[in-house]
């Protein structure tokens, strides 16, 4: 196979940055589309049983999110030493890059559900919990938790997938487990005919049986059609290099997911000072805000493949045109969700409740905290470069300044001045300082992502050289 990696007519070292991109991002920016979407959903069947019965889902997500994001981290670390294998073809080595992912994953995954299940009070209490929400909370994590190792597999083989360019059936497991969720937790939270409405813990339940159900159909599209990465059990061999480097990427990402859940922790403690109610309203706000986030985020999720394979193909100036066409598509997507969320933030809030000091509450937060929506995309494009190029330790650093120096401290000022819009004005204020600390770390690595002479400022000056060069990393 000559001039790159081919994987569903995507040519990963050849093709137009800009069209290579836009084909890697549409599958996952598809789904994410529709899985925000179905996600909504749910949460809108969660909100019709109550604040209350909302807020206890809520200040579980935290943990959720933790278990997810540790998934994710490993799968990071896979996707990127999978993206410079096969940078360099060496496919033999990239399937046993992924077992080896693939076992340690599933092992540290029964480690962290066995722990979280033998102390799940213990764990709802540093969430946050407090009298009004802790049944609730744990008669819903007692169930969701039984999943989670489902989603472990399935994030981990999901990486594996986005690093030889195949963005498009991770998208469409998860939109077939989150439909499949949708439609059970209609079910079996309100009931049908002999089927008892199980009420909060309906939902759980039914987010169990999707988990289970899209491992299985992601298990027969694999088996039905392999790609570059085969899952030959014949290329195993144990290497333990190839776990060291696994979490020389994946331990500070590991680390840092845990700093997010510890902000997030925070976070909700600072909300629930206000209430439930207040709870409700943050819950409401990041479904919403996740949904028209979604495809800017796609944009970096399509980058990531690309950039790690260009590393490893030594191809620095494709690196460079990848990172200003994400950051421009992605500023360009942002820009919209913007001007919806600053405009209409009393019809899309309407339709989860008609309660007036919900939407009252629900609009200020939307309206504030999205204030500078727009500069976000500086920050996922600098983060998924780092990731894409195994920087796990300067990745571990950023998130640390984004979410512990930087945003813990603007929204506890902010709040003591203002209360709960203080939050969320905190919220807007970090996004654009942790913007400028991406542009000037992204201004580093620009120069030092391709190895070439140094060309004198004379050079730069002559022939229109600066605006030759600009035009080539527009072009689409």
């Amino acid at each position: 196979m000559k001039g790159g990696v081919i994987i569903f007519d995507i040519d990963l070292g050849k093709y137009r940055v800009s069209n290579t991109l836009i084909k890697l991002s549409l599958p996952p920016m598809l789904g994410m589309i529709v899985y925000s979407i179905l996600n909504i959903i749910d949460a809108y069947y969660v909100a019709y049983l109550g604040a209350l019965e909302f807020a206890a889902l809520t200040m579980t997500i935290p943990f959720s999110v933790f278990v997810a994001s540790f998934a994710s981290t490993l799968g990071i670390g896979i996707a990127s030493l999978l993206g410079q294998a096969l940078g360099r073809s060496e496919y033999a080595k990239a399937n046993n890059i992924a077992w080896h992912g693939l076992i340690l994953g599933m092992t540290l995954g029964i480690i962290l559900v066995s722990f979280a299940s033998a102390n799940l009070d213990l764990v709802l209490t540093l969430l946050g919990c407090n009298y009004e929400t802790l049944n609730l909370s744990r008669a819903y994590l007692s169930i969701i938790i039984i999943g989670y190792l489902f989603t472990f597999f399935i994030i981990i083989v999901g990486n594996v997938l986005q690093a030889q360019g195949n963005t498009f059936l991770p998208m469409l497991i998860a939109i077939i487990g989150v439909a499949i969720e949708v439609i059970l937790d209609r079910v079996l939270i309100f009931g049908l005919g002999s089927i008892p409405a199980l009420g909060l813990p309906g939902a759980a339940w039914a987010s169990v049986i999707s988990d289970i159900v899209s491992c299985l159909v992601l298990i027969y599209f694999i088996k039905a059609k392999s790609g570059l990465v085969a899952w030959n059990w014949r290329d195993f061999k144990a290497d333990f290099r190839i776990i060291i480097a696994i979490h020389k990427i994946g331990i500070p990402l590991m680390l840092m997911e845990a700093v997010s859940v510890i902000m997030m922790v925070w976070f909700n403690r600072q909300i629930a000072m206000y209430g439930f109610f207040a709870v409700t309203v943050y819950g409401l706000f990041a479904k919403i805000r996740g949904l028209f986030l979604t495809p800017a985020i796609a944009i970096t999720q399509g980058m990531m493949p690309l950039v790690a394979y260009a590393y490893g193909a030594g191809q620095g100036a494709r690196i460079k045109e990848c990172l200003v066409k994400a950051l421009l598509f992605s500023t360009v997507l942002l820009i919209g969700a913007w001007f919806i969320l600053q405009i209409f933030p009393d019809i899309i809030m309407s339709r989860f409740s008609d309660d007036q000091l919900l939407i009252s509450m629900s609009r200020s937060g939307l309206k504030l905290a999205t204030l500078f929506l727009p500069v976000v995309g500086v920050i996922w494009v600098f983060n998924a470069t780092l990731q894409a190029l195994g920087r796990g330790v300067s990745t571990m650093a950023f998130s640390i300044l984004r979410q512990i120096i930087i945003f813990m401290p603007v929204v506890y000022v902010f709040k003591n001045m203002l209360g709960l819009p203080g939050i969320w004005i905190g919220i807007a204020c970090t996004d654009i300082i942790s913007a400028g600390c991406a542009f000037i770390g992204g201004a580093w690595l620009w120069k030092h992502v391709e190895a070439r002479k140094k060309l004198p400022w004379s050079h730069w000056l002559k022939d229109g050289f600066i605006l030759k060069r600009t035009a080539a990393w527009l072009r689409l």
